[in-house]
């Protein structure tokens, strides 16, 4: 797989994440993986750039202190 392969394949995945998050807000990562189908750790980095990007904000689960 070639570098702009792998560049593209991030590129949807942020954008099947954050179309799922448009639809459920307030959602875990464990819950965007199973609704897409994308591997959590896909989830997670999609996450992190769109975080990173000013698009969404991450609130802890006081539930679960480690999420």
């Amino acid at each position: 797989m070639t570098a702009e392969e792998l560049q593209q394949g991030s590129i949807r995945s942020v954008v099947v994440v954050l179309g799922d998050l448009v639809t459920h807000p307030g959602t875990t990562v464990s819950e965007i993986a199973a609704r897409t189908g994308l591997p959590r750790s896909q989830v997670s980095t999609a996450v992190a750039r769109l975080e990173h990007a000013g698009s969404v904000d991450r609130e802890p689960d006081p539930a679960d202190r480690r999420r």
